[in-house]
């Protein structure tokens, strides 16, 4: 009993540590890749309990630890990227966090399959041409015409069915809300109200993006792109998610029946008319964050919806570009090498698309790099928020063996995952206090090893660059 016990406690006392590892390194308290240009709010550390804010473990200042050498990282990667697991093809790109410096690599500009650590391009698209700290709003306007109530969709897909929780990401505008403010203000206009509609305008192009597999829908993997959609009724695998717009309309509807309004949902997705009378609105959490949300979930629809908002804003009057095209603009704009990049999606998700390793080194190094004026520094606050190697979003099950739970709590990285690719691409600090960013793709995962040994080989390369002194 007593060594029960004892390890539960040590798991207690484990799990508080890498967690306020993870909040110490973003909030400038222990040294790591991302750190903060501002500082940190006044009072901002209560956000963590007492018990879990650790001692600094490294007290080097990350701009004067000791750099990897490139033979030491030669040396201590060999076994870890010759593992059975990762196949034949890995590229794999490592980048010091201070200066950007390339400190290893190896098929770095073979343009190969990245899956879903492609969304890391598009995050850095929105944040050269989007203003990242403006909501995703969601508003209903009057139609005396035709006695219509028209929900207007925004493109924010995470409301919630209930009242808005300020909190949050995934719920932070609720349905509720918007209900009760039309509702009062149809009374104010003397409104009598018949039917509620859609406008879908403001998020134009295809529900299902180009090159995505129509089958990998209807099995849950995606949402379709819409510009309005529930939070609780995402897609996940086996539980597909065919209409979200059109859950949100029912669900809005009910809210306003529950506020005194009784309305019939009604088809169409049109704009609403010119002229037609605003009512109320809410809004989303800042785009910034919906993006680190997207990309901590890694979601598909979420990521080609952002996407193709920022691609018609940019635009202006002139017709948007498609989301690829968007993509080439923006990092071209921003000086980055294109050569043997073809992709047709945002998410990654769409087969036979193409991506050198170097380039998404590069779009890393673009939002972290703290010796030198980042090229991306909008980017910064999300790859700050990508999934924590053992705790959250797609690496919450990961980087639990003996093996690798070295990098648990330290390492931060966007996955990415089809049938023949498994990925890595993201940042941690090694032993010694230096940041680096890295990007490891097995493109010729072996059937025989399928993802899960993929995935637990890529973690134990992540684990060698964190245990790394590598002198």
């Amino acid at each position: 009993m007593r060594r029960i016990r004892a390890l539960l406690l040590t798991l207690v006392v484990v799990a508080l540590a890498l967690g306020g590892y993870g909040w110490a390194d973003v909030t400038d308290h222990a040294p790591g890749i991302l750190t903060r240009d501002e500082p940190v709010p006044a009072g901002a550390a209560q956000a963590v309990p007492a018990a879990a804010r650790p001692t600094p473990v490294l007290a080097t200042d990350p701009a004067t630890a000791p750099v990897p050498t490139r033979a030491g990282l030669a040396r201590d990667l060999r076994a870890p990227l010759r593992a059975p697991g990762l196949g034949p093809s890995v590229g794999v790109v490592v980048r010091d966090g201070v200066t950007g410096e390339t400190l290893f690599e190896q098929a770095a500009t073979a343009p190969r399959v990245v899956a879903s650590a492609q969304k890391l391009l598009s995050a850095a698209a929105v944040a050269s041409s989007d203003d990242l700290s403006a909501p995703l709003t969601t508003s209903t306007v009057w139609d005396p015409a035709t006695r219509t109530v028209v929900l207007v969709g925004g493109g924010d897909v995470l409301l919630s069915t209930g009242s808005g929780d300020p909190t949050t990401v995934a719920g932070r505008a609720g349905l509720d809300d918007l209900a009760a403010r039309t509702a009062a203000a149809l009374r104010t206009e003397g409104a009598r109200p018949r039917r509620v509609r859609l406008d879908t305008s403001a998020l134009p192009g295809p529900r299902i993006a180009r090159g995505w597999k129509q089958a990998d829908v209807a099995a849950g993997y995606t949402d379709p792109v819409a510009a309005i959609g529930v939070a609780t009724a995402r897609a996940r695998p086996g539980a597909p998610a065919l209409d979200p717009e059109g859950t949100a309309l029912r669900a809005f509807t009910r809210r306003l029946a529950a506020h005194g309004v009784r309305v019939t949902p009604t088809a169409g997705t049109t704009a609403a008319p010119r002229g037609a009378t605003p009512l109320a609105s809410v809004d989303s959490a800042p785009v910034g964050q919906v993006l680190a949300y997207a990309m901590e979930h890694s979601d598909n629809a979420l990521t080609e919806g952002l996407v193709r908002r920022a691609a018609k804003r940019d635009a202006g009057s002139g017709s948007p570009r498609t989301n690829p095209q968007f993509i080439r603009t923006q990092l071209a704009a921003r000086g980055f090498d294109l050569t043997g990049l073809s992709i047709t999606d945002a998410s990654g998700l769409g087969p036979n698309q193409k991506v050198p390793v170097r380039l998404v080194g590069d779009v890393l190094v673009a939002a972290t790099a703290t010796g030198a004026d980042p090229v991306l520094p909008e980017l910064r606050d999300v790859v700050a928020q990508l999934p924590v190697a053992g705790l959250d979003g797609t690496l919450y099950d990961r980087f639990a063996t003996p093996g690798t739970r070295p990098a648990a709590g330290i390492a931060r990285a966007k996955t990415g995952t089809l049938t023949g690719t498994s990925a890595l691409a993201g940042t941690t600090t090694t032993r010694d206090g230096r940041p680096l960013d890295f990007v490891v793709v097995a493109s010729r995962v072996p059937a025989r090893q399928g993802t899960l040994e993929a995935r637990a080989a890529l973690d134990e390369v992540v684990t060698a660059l964190t245990a790394c002194g590598c002198r």
